[in-house]
């Protein structure tokens, strides 16, 4: 009895390391040894040598000189599914929640697994981890620009890799844009289409390299279309998501009250600039849509619940860019065709009740 509850342990203790290893557990730290496992699982060295044993016998492990046991390269034979890091900041939001979501399903359609993995800098050694412990790295950094020696870092792995929402493309590492140009030239003309021709641009969050480029867009748009419009470029001294809105109100209320805003329509290059602006116009009886009209660029997925609902650029569907990166990561990084500069082929445009006819 003794024997066979022996023999239960150790066939579950190898059940358990088959299981992380196909989940990508190992990825970032390495296998257990033996004295590892043994105290981990509070069982006998020679338990956790035959749990290991079990393994190296079914060809997921492999023991290599002086006794260091390491996953088994043959991933078909063994079933191991490809394993993927979303490498991302500490940052919460609906941006970078709807990339994992979506990367999550590619993964999972090409047989692979996704794992998030949180760095606090570009010194933490966890990017280097990710780059030696992964198949491929989807690298999302919310627009802040990203040092050389991380450049270098990245170019000299073997890894893989790709960024999202910000171009490195020019570093030649694959990059996915959602709102390139084009989507955001498709929202100005739905705004001129309604009779404006006196479009403002305001910004208050933080200033990075992703705004600058939303601005610089409607500035070429607004030359191109012969159309007028002032800058407000105020970012707030507060770094947090939401203090872009608080600023806004304070920023925007000023231009009211001091009769500065003359335009009839303002590009917010985020959605918590406009819903900043939005509170400062309701505080003051002006009617948003009626007496100015308020869109942003993008809408974190908030659009169509906001009251009056916002319109702007709703987040596209990246399936179809995304797969062609996860094939590429699966093919080992070799064999890119085209530009490394991808963006989706669709821009889903919400019209919402904060825009409206301009006012003659």
């Amino acid at each position: 009895m003794v024997k066979e509850r022996n023999n239960n342990k150790y066939l579950g203790i190898a059940r358990m390391l088959e299981s992380r290893v196909k989940r990508g557990d190992y990825a970032l730290r390495k296998l257990p040894s033996e004295n590892e496992l043994a105290e981990e699982m509070g069982v006998s060295r020679m338990t956790a040598r035959k749990a290991l044993t079990h393994l190296i016998d079914d060809g997921i492990l492999v023991r290599r000189m002086h006794g260091c046991v390491e996953i088994a390269n043959d991933r078909k034979k063994n079933h191991i599914a490809h394993q993927f890091a979303f490498l991302v900041p500490p940052v919460i939001s609906e941006d970078v929640q709807a990339w994992q979501w979506a990367v999550e399903q590619v993964a999972s359609e090409n047989g692979g697994i996704l794992r998030s993995v949180i760095f606090t800098d570009w010194n933490d050694v966890l990017i280097s981890d990710a780059l030696r412990g992964f198949d491929g790295v989807f690298l999302m950094q919310t627009g802040v620009d990203v040092p050389q020696d991380a450049i270098d870092l990245l170019k000299r792995s073997d890894c893989p890799v790709v960024s999202l929402d910000l171009d490195l493309s020019h570093h030649g590492i694959p990059s996915i844009n959602l709102f390139p140009q084009q989507a955001i030239w498709k929202l100005l003309d739905h705004v001129r289409k309604l009779g404006h021709t006196r479009i403002s641009c305001l910004n208050t969050g933080k200033m990075n390299v992703v705004v600058e480029r939303r601005i610089d867009i409607w500035k070429a748009w607004k030359d191109e279309h012969n159309c007028q419009g002032t800058l407000y470029n105020s970012p707030g001294a507060d770094d947090t998501i939401d203090y872009a809105a608080v600023w806004a109100k304070v920023e925007f209320g000023r231009l009211l009250d001091n009769r500065i805003f003359q335009d009839t329509a303002v590009l917010c290059t985020n959605v918590w600039s406009a819903l900043g602006v939005e509170k400062a116009m309701e505080d003051r009886g002006f009617q948003v849509g009626k007496a100015i009209s308020v869109c942003a660029v993008n809408d974190e997925m908030l659009a169509p619940w906001l009251t009056p609902s916002l319109t702007s650029l709703r987040i596209p569907d990246p399936e179809s860019v995304l797969t062609k990166c996860m094939k590429w990561m699966i093919a080992g990084g070799k064999g890119w065709r085209g530009s490394k500069l991808l963006a989706p082929t669709e821009f889903p445009l919400y019209a919402g009740a904060s825009t409206g006819p301009a006012l003659r």
